[in-house]
């Protein structure tokens, strides 16, 4: 049995986590609230450590005693799912747990990244791109003597936000580009493969977990058949793109028919508009933006050769 120190540990993918690790492992989860013990943010009876790691190391409390998680006590590995979505912070929580490793002799951290550091560079970066490539960088720097990472494509499973994201997307699924696509894991898949490396079935130093490559619109489409409580244009976000989509038709429509065109004609112009936006725009969107680019590239080429063991 490991003692696991495990971040983010209230997040979707720390309480799958922490479920399939409770059984065979202690953990002390580390949030930066309290936790209620009804929360289900950690194990039962499990020991729990607050603190923010933006600002502060993790302190043990000053009334826990050795063997109760208190100060002193062993930690055999460090988890690292938290995460703030800025660069700065994120970076800020790395080298405080590194800082706690070094000064309680942790050799042993996993970091959670993403796939998305392999997505190819453009003019128009995205900060958490940016943000999973810095902290990778900081990690393997760190002198830690066994720094693992491992980078999940699109996760699913319940209470997770891209599952969240395909039902509400389910109503107007076709309206999405065929051109975009994801690669898909579940989260059991994920929780799998941190457990393998946590009990020593894999040596692996970095693993990139590329699920099967879906179309958007067939996921979302396959997500509404499951969940069909979305209502008839979801939520507010595919409310928007119905209301904008249609704006748009109709605009074209007016201008067209303005202009002199027929009714035939102004409705091939509609069409040809609508075939533009569904085929053309990805590509437009994935030449600028590198988030983008990994809704339309296929294919990742690895920059080093750890790259290239990881894929």
């Amino acid at each position: 049995m490991a003692n696991l120190l495990i971040t983010g540990s209230s997040g979707g993918i720390g309480r799958h986590l922490i479920r399939r690790l409770s059984n065979a492992h202690e953990i002390i989860p580390v949030s930066r609230r309290a936790r209620s013990s009804t929360s289900g943010s950690g194990p039962p009876d499990g020991h729990h450590l607050e603190c923010d790691l933006v600002r502060d190391v993790p302190r043990w409390p000053a009334t826990s005693t050795e063997g109760d998680g208190g100060e002193g006590a062993d930690v055999d590995w460090i988890i690292h799912l938290a995460t703030t979505y800025r660069v700065d912070s994120d970076l800020a929580m790395v080298d405080n747990l590194c800082t706690f490793a070094r000064e309680n002799g942790v050799e042993n951290l996993l970091f959670v990244s993403s796939w998305v550091v392999h997505f190819p560079q453009r003019l128009i970066p995205a900060s958490y791109i940016r943000m999973k490539r810095a902290c990778e960088e900081r990690v393997l720097a760190s002198g830690l003597s066994n720094v693992r990472i491992v980078r999940p494509s699109v996760v699913l499973g319940e209470g997770l936000s891209w599952t969240r994201i395909l039902r509400r997307l389910a109503p107007v699924w076709w309206l999405i580009p065929p051109a975009f696509s994801r690669s898909f894991i579940s989260i059991e898949a994920l929780c799998r493969c941190i457990e393998d490396m946590i009990d020593g079935r894999t040596n692996a130093r970095v693993v990139t977990l590329l699920g099967e490559r879906s179309p958007l619109a067939e996921k979302a489409r396959e997500s509404g058949e499951i969940d069909s409580t979305a209502g008839l244009f979801g939520g507010r976000a595919t409310q928007w793109a119905v209301a904008m989509a249609l704006l748009l038709l109709t605009a074209t429509l007016v201008t067209a028919t303005s202009l002199g065109f027929s009714l035939a004609g102004s409705l091939g112009i509609c069409a040809a508009a609508i075939a533009a936006l569904r085929y053309a725009l990805p590509w437009v969107v994935s030449a600028l933006s590198d988030y983008f680019a990994g809704f339309v590239v296929r294919g990742f080429e690895p920059d080093n050769v750890q790259d290239a063991v990881a894929l």
